[in-house]
């Protein structure tokens, strides 16, 4: 074979042969123009089976340096699928059975299937049978890329804001995402809820981060509220009776709120109230009275006060006010039945099966703590229960204790506070197992956080002056330490102090 080009020796004939056969009248010159460097050839690269990485990627370059387009060599072969048009792209590592199976396919061998499955989709069926693993893996690709381009939704967003603020609460969370991205859509109706479960499990938490999405937040302590006449605290006393003459408390709380004078009717003026929250906590505790004075708000949310104005020179007016609430949330909490609501929890008792026993505790419960069927009828009782064990229980320790830590270390001056780093899985088992209980009471770990605070505290004027100092807490024998190092020349060492006892 006559050439101008440099000569390429192979020994064997066979492969030779294989040479002459795939590089016939190919032009080595036109490939090394390409800039791919010095091509070199080993005839250990070379398979009668089945051909290496190196070759397919030798074919592949020399297919290029042709001008070929793998997309229109795929297509061809999926319009009439014939021993030719496979050959073609066994040369080149594209055939079926080269690519699927467990055979590995690149990504920009992906993209030309699914550009070409994107430009036509009548090649669908014919790819599904000649390739059906790539047809599956374009599939999951565009169902992928659907799922990451989707915005982000409005009850997505409040479960993520809700559950940041209250940890393992899942059921009572998504309860109230789901009212609040209702709201979001422009629905102007007020959602009302009874949060009932045990101390210390979130409820109250709960309460307070609805207020920071919504425009206000206004709490009562309904302990405050036990005498019977404490109703005209919230609504106003009658004309000539002892406080008529000053604005109930939640009129006051409302005006702090912004409202809008809508219009005047009868003598009456009439505001709306937009976007807040109103809590009352251990509504129990109020007077049977002061609950029932509720049943307005809960149902209609509308409040009317009425109470007597004082002019500046003199005399006096009666004045009557109604407040409209729209898009907000009004929330109580109670305590009752506890003991009862953590062993349903236990039992793995549906948020359905905890309602309804509540409302049958509540038929036999005292007359002055029970809630009345009207008032039942007007809320969304929600559930609060233990944190599970294990991991739902150790992230809120961890998530308590990284804020404590970080908060602490500024207050100490010291260069850090840290938890063992090669036994922070055992710390916090040990930590689970002094302070879970029933998992109900979520303060007890607020309450070891100051006990770490007060028992370094205690020691902390023993380092002296140094402030490049270290305190780590560890577990022993299911106790919880602190020990303090010291950072001198570039090193850390043990400061000469025993160990702290935490708890």
């Amino acid at each position: 074979m006559e050439s101008d080009l440099p000569e390429l020796r192979v020994n064997s004939s066979i492969y030779k042969q294989m040479y002459e056969l795939r590089l016939e009248r190919i032009k080595i010159l036109q490939i090394l123009n390409k800039s791919l460097g010095p091509l070199v050839m080993d005839t250990r690269d070379f398979s009668l089976t089945q051909p290496l990485t190196e070759w397919l990627q030798f074919n592949r370059t020399v297919f290029e340096s042709k001008g070929g387009c793998y997309i229109n060599l795929i297509a061809d072969y999926l319009k009439r699928p014939s021993e030719e048009a496979e050959q073609k792209l066994l040369d080149i590592g594209l055939a079926p059975h080269q690519v699927c199976g467990e055979h590995k396919i690149s990504k920009q061998d992906l993209a030309y299937f699914r550009e070409i499955l994107d430009n036509n989709h009548k090649f669908s069926d014919i790819m599904q049978v000649e390739y059906p693993g790539i047809f599956e893996q374009i599939q999951d690709q565009v169902i992928e890329e659907e799922l990451q381009s989707r915005p982000q939704s409005d009850f997505d967003k409040f479960l993520g804001l809700l559950q940041t603020r209250v940890l393992g609460q899942e059921m009572a969370t998504a309860v109230v995402a789901s009212a609040l991205s209702s709201q979001q859509s422009g629905v102007e109706k007020n959602h009302n809820f009874l949060f009932v479960g045990p101390t210390g499990t979130g409820k109250t938490e709960l309460a307070k981060a609805i207020g920071t999405i919504k425009k206000a937040f206004i709490s009562f302590q309904m302990n405050q509220y036990t005498s019977s006449s404490d109703s005209a605290r919230f609504f106003g006393s009658p004309i000539g009776y002892v406080g008529s003459d000053s604005k109930p408390d939640l009129a006051q709380e409302l005006d702090r709120c912004n409202p809008i004078k809508s219009k005047s009717s009868k003598g009456k003026e009439i505001y709306t109230v937009k976007n807040i929250v109103i809590l009352f906590d251990e509504l129990e505790k109020a007077h049977s009275t002061t609950r029932q004075s509720f049943l307005t708000l809960f149902d209609e949310g509308v409040v009317d006060i009425s109470y007597t104005k004082r002019g500046e020179k003199g005399g006096s007016a009666n004045v009557k006010i109604q407040y409209q609430l729209k898009q907000s949330v009004i929330i109580a909490t109670s305590n009752l039945f506890q003991r009862d609501i953590v062993h349903a929890f236990q039992r793995n008792c549906s948020s359905n099966e905890i309602v309804n026993m509540f409302k049958g505790l509540n038929v036999k419960s005292f007359e002055s703590t029970k809630y009345s069927p009207e008032f039942l009828g007007r809320v969304a009782i929600t559930p609060f229960g233990p944190v599970p064990r294990g991991i739902p229980y150790q992230n809120i320790l961890k998530s308590k204790m990284n804020i404590f830590l970080e908060e602490y270390k500024k207050e100490l001056g010291c260069h850090d506070i840290i938890i063992k780093e090669d036994a922070r899985d055992l710390f916090y088992q040990s930590l689970e197992d002094i302070l879970y209980g029933e998992g109900t009471d979520l303060r007890k770990v607020q309450l070891f956080l100051e006990e770490i605070r007060l028992a370094v505290n205690q020691k902390k004027n023993l380092c002296g002056t140094i402030s490049n100092k270290e305190f780590t807490l560890y577990s022993d024998n299911g106790r919880i330490w602190a020990k303090i190092t010291i950072f001198l020349y570039e090193k850390y060492r043990d400061f000469p102090l025993e160990p702290i006892l935490i708890r």
